[in-house]
């Protein structure tokens, strides 16, 4: 053993002392040769007793698979390859994974690098797989490019092939993968040797430890996966669900018609007819007159074209249909009538099913044998003016809506409507995407054994007179728990504060009145020093731990803000103790499937059965008030499509959604409350009771207002938080317009209101809440019943305001349901004057008026000045805007908020004054006849005040004074008996 060190250490002096002839290589550590055998190693050297392993591997160990080629324990010899001047390889045991020791690079700014072996290493076996375990030893900052790494093999031939591993952000230890392509596994000649590892890019130094690089062939063994509940609709035979067609059957969706537009009237005398050999016609009569679709089945693919009553209205699907990597029509082969539906098929196998649902044209489309690439919609063709439009809440990728206007008319005249619309719960695509202008694309791409899925697709066509019947169903039944959250208001966490910081801040909230509030924690709750912060309920250190989380999240429910965990269960990272292949997302080369934030998807059948075993651990573990799906749905279902040809029903979205839909579901169940999310309504709009407006809708604040499908469709079946959030870098002078834009915007659209960030102060943080409680706890999950545009003169409906241009003037009235009306001053440049009742209030630009069922609110102009305003039974609120202004029941320079409660048999005032005031005065809001018996006043912190002065004006008001500012108000008055005093539960007459 002495002899072969002895042997060794000569060898190593001599390699250190020779260096290396052509490009300079930068200097290594000259450490033991990765050739050595471990006992030799363990013999020269006494390992410093030391585990910087990461937690996970730690609390959860597990083998090393595949066996590495280089485990870079052993380096000597090494050569790191640069332009650059100060970069250096050598091992250390700063970081560890799999052994005691890890490569560590240090790569010069602004240069690439190349680092080699002394000598090429062979591989034994081929290879259709690379895998390399990095960590960055600091995150990229914001904007700072990352560099990408590549491994370098040379072949037989002599050629170098290099191997993308992608881009290196983000910190902790991360495992790159990539799929060698077949067709370039195959140019490969073997045997095959590895001769390095190339960094690109790169405007910084930066530090890289590496560990356990393999290059093998990955074997896929089959799966055993269980059947999940059934999508209650007809597929056709021989285009199965693959997983969901279990005994079960799934609660959505809840109408079988799915997406195909409701009708207010019943369509009578529906029929179908030849016209002509190959040619149909489709017909029935409403109330407004007849309509009629005609298909004609033409070589190459049928072509559809509509009518209304004498209005020609154009062709509505042509230069369309099925296509492939070749003519997948052809010829007809046969068209024919199958009792109330039509049948067209082509040579090439290829055939369409028409039938009438309502007023709509159902088009079916299907191809056996793998051979579609896509289905396509041509656009409109009429001899008319047609304008295409999207609507907020419908994707124009699914959706598209046009206006017809007959040419012999003039911009007033009467339009009408179509919309083109994909069945997204019919569809075996593998995604939908955009398309250039109009509607989108239906993609089937290859599984990963290279077969493409049959294609099935439907498309919903439909005509009509008015804007709002042609706006497709969501056949959802509405979220069980919304209910609850009718009152709430969304208040972003500012996770970098730590919880002690977010607690104050919440104690802050609740001692101005803010109450009702609801929140999530997404994956910051479980963020190591690493990405593995998914699929965790181990609470970051960062935090104290896991009991210093359920505290914390106790602490905040006490000051009345719901809060949520997100576990983030279709995402993880290769530290988690959940990890294996078999539950991870595969791309069409049968690759891992990288999710944006460079951890890898998981498959939506996987996360079910992770979601059975952690969820009710985190419900007795932290008691959430919330079950936080986070940015689960923010993304769209195809986001988590499996291409893995192992598991039934593969390469296609539907199955994707169904599952994600399954585990909403059973994540409210298994923590028993509100299930919200992050993300847009189309798809899970009734299966998520809130959904949190994402950062995109921060284009919704600004005109013109388009609220009808969202109005009509979504707001019955989920609640809606915000529109975009609000940027904590607003300079200060245009906080509050920018705040009335997105209270104005949130009023339009039927949300419910989302606070601004911290800095912009108390009043604004009020005014975010109060002007937006008492109206949204009025109109969560009712229906529109009638959307109208003032064009200066009179109310016009939705459908003329889009043909005529009237909807760019955004000043909507919107009446629901239950009685309650608002309107919304969308005109940036004008005011609006509205009548409501006999009143007549002024709207300045984003202003409104909300009015009934006991409730008055308003934000407009009051003499000169601009003020808000909301009487109700639940409270009243005041804001002056700085100037000091009176309205019958309250007078104050700043925000107010009033509540009026019975206690012991008085009334008790409750005034709280967000940001502080140093006087203000109360009228009506006192019961008639009663007086002020007792006081208590508070400052800042709820410091109690001392000298306080409360006297009558003569003009109705007691004005309460006092040298420092009042934060807090409680008074007690006069015994009384009966209900709450009258100015707080006005009654108001309805508006036009």
């Amino acid at each position: 053993m002495l002899d072969r060190s002895f042997r060794f250490l000569c060898v190593a002096l001599a390699a250190a002392a020779a260096g290396c002839a052509g490009r300079r290589p930068l200097p290594v550590e000259p450490v033991t040769p990765h050739e050595l055998p471990p006992d030799v190693v363990q013999a020269m050297e006494t390992h410093r007793q030391v585990d910087h392993r990461p937690h996970e591997f730690v609390l959860h160990p597990r083998e090393e698979r595949p066996r590495p080629l280089v485990a870079f324990n052993r380096v000597l010899g090494w050569a790191l390859e640069s332009e650059g001047e100060g970069g250096q390889f050598e091992r250390t045991d700063e970081q560890q994974l799999w052994g005691p020791y890890v490569g560590k690079v240090v790569l010069p700014a602004g240069h690439g690098a190349v680092l080699r072996p002394p000598e090429p290493i062979p591989l034994r076996d081929r290879f259709d797989t690379v895998r390399l375990w990095v960590k960055p030893r600091e995150p990229l900052r914001e904007g700072q490019p990352g560099r990408t790494l590549e491994v370098l093999v040379r072949d037989a031939g002599g050629e170098e092939w290099a191997f993308a591993l992608g881009a290196i952000r983000g910190q902790g230890w991360r495992l790159l993968y990539d799929r060698v392509p077949p067709e370039i596994g195959e140019q490969v000649r073997h045997p095959v040797e590895f001769v390095g590892l190339r960094w690109s890019g790169g405007a910084e130094e930066e530090v890289h430890y590496l560990d356990s690089l393999a290059l093998h062939v990955e074997h896929l063994t089959p799966l055993s996966l269980p059947l999940r509940p059934r999508l209650p609709v007809d597929w056709p035979p021989g285009h199965a669900l693959g997983l969901h067609t279990g005994e079960e059957t799934l609660p959505f969706p809840a109408d079988p018609s799915t997406v195909v537009p409701s009708l207010r009237e019943p369509v009578r005398r529906p029929q179908v007819e030849a016209e002509d050999q190959g040619v149909y016609r489709f017909s029935g009569m409403t109330d407004r007159g007849p309509f009629a679709y005609r298909v004609e089945a033409r070589d190459g693919a049928p072509v559809v074209s509509a009518a209304l009553g004498r209005l020609d209205v154009g062709t509505l699907f042509a230069e369309a249909g099925i296509r492939g990597e070749i003519d997948l029509h052809g010829a007809v082969a046969v068209s024919r009538r199958e009792g109330d539906r039509v049948r067209i098929e082509y040579a090439s196998g290829a055939w369409y099913e028409f039938r009438l649902i309502g007023r709509s044209l159902v088009v079916d489309a299907y191809l056996r044998g793998g051979e579609a690439t896509h289905f396509e919609v041509g656009p409109i063709r009429s001899a008319h003016t047609v304008q295409s439009f999207s609507l907020p809440g419908a994707p124009a990728a699914l959706a598209e809506f046009a206006s017809v206007l007959p040419v012999e008319t003039d911009e007033a005249g009467a339009p009408v409507f179509v919309s083109r619309v994909f069945d997204t719960v019919r569809s075996a695509a593998s995604e939908i995407e955009a398309g250039d202008g109009g509607l989108g694309v239906a993609r089937y791409l290859p599984l990963s054994n290279g077969r493409r899925s049959d294609l099935y697709e439907r498309l919903v066509l439909t005509v009509a007179e008015r804007l709002e019947e042609v706006l497709p169903t969501i056949a959802h039944d509405p979220a069980p728990r919304m209910t609850e959250l009718a009152w709430s208001v969304w208040r972003d966490l500012e996770p970098d504060e730590g919880l002690a910081d977010m607690a104050a801040r919440a104690a802050a909230d609740r001692e101005m009145g803010l109450v009702q509030l609801v929140t999530g924690l997404g994956e910051e709750a479980w963020q190591d020093t690493s990405d593995n912060a998914t699929l965790r309920i181990r609470a970051s250190d960062r935090w104290g731990g896991d009991e210093a989380l359920a505290d914390w999240m106790e602490i905040m429910q006490g000051h009345g803000i719901r809060v949520g965990l997100d576990i983030g269960y279709t995402e993880m990272a290769a530290l988690n103790e959940h990890w294996s292949a078999d539950r991870l997302l595969r791309d069409r080369l049968g690759g891992w499937r990288r999710a944006e934030s460079g951890r890898y998807g998981v498959k939506p059948v996987a996360a079910l059965a992770l979601q059975e075993e952690l969820a009710p651990v985190l419900a007795n573990r932290y008691a959430p008030g919330l079950a936080f799906a986070g940015a689960l749905m923010k993304a769209p279902p195809w986001r988590f499509t499996d291409y893995d040809d192992r598991v039934p029903g593969a390469g296609g979205f539907v199955q994707a959604w169904a599952s994600v839909g399954e585990l909403l579901g059973r994540e409210r169940e298994a923590l028993d409350a509100p299930v919200i999310g992050t993300g847009g309504p189309w798809f899970y709009a009734g299966l998520a009771d809130g959904l949190v407006s994402a950062e995109e809708e921060d284009g919704l604040q600004a005109p013109p207002y388009l609220p009808v499908f969202e109005l009509i469709r979504v707001q019955p079946l989920s609640v809606r938080f915000g529109l975009g959030r609000l940027d904590p870098d607003v300079p200060e002078a245009e906080r509050s317009d920018a705040l009335d834009r997105l209270i104005a915007g949130q009023l339009a659209y039927g949300r419910n209101g989302r606070l601004p960030p911290p800095q912009w102060g108390d009043g604004l943080r009020a005014r975010a809440a109060f002007a937006m409680q008492a109206i949204q706890g009025r109109y969560v999950g009712r229906k529109a019943e009638r959307i109208a545009y003032w064009d200066g003169e009179r109310y016009v409906s939705a459908s003329r305001a889009l043909a005529s241009g009237v909807a760019d003037r955004s000043q909507v009235y919107v009446q629901y349901d239950n009685g309650l009306e608002v309107w919304v001053n969308g005109a940036a440049g004008e005011s609006w004057e509205v009548r409501v009742g006999r009143a007549v209030w002024t709207l300045p630009p984003f202003g409104w008026v909300a009015a009934g069922d006991g409730l008055l609110a308003l934000s407009a102009t009051l003499g000169e000045a601009r003020v808000d305003f909301v009487k109700s039974p639940e409270y009243l609120y005041w804001d002056g805007r700085g100037s000091e202004a009176t309205y019958a029941e309250v007078a104050s320079a700043g925000p107010l908020v009033i509540r009026v409660v019975q206690e012991d048999g008085a009334w008790v005032l409750d005034v709280r004054a967000p940001g502080g005031t140093r006087r203000f005065g109360l009228g009506e809001v006192i019961p008639q006849g009663a007086v002020l018996r007792e006081a208590a006043l508070f400052g800042e912190g709820g410091a109690p005040l001392g000298v306080v002065e409360a006297a009558e004006d003569g003009q109705g008001l007691v004005w309460v004074k006092s040298e420092v500012p009042i934060y807090r108000a409680v008074f007690r008055l006069d015994e009384s008996e009966g209900e709450l005093p009258e100015a707080l539960a006005p009654t108001v007459g309805s508006g036009e």
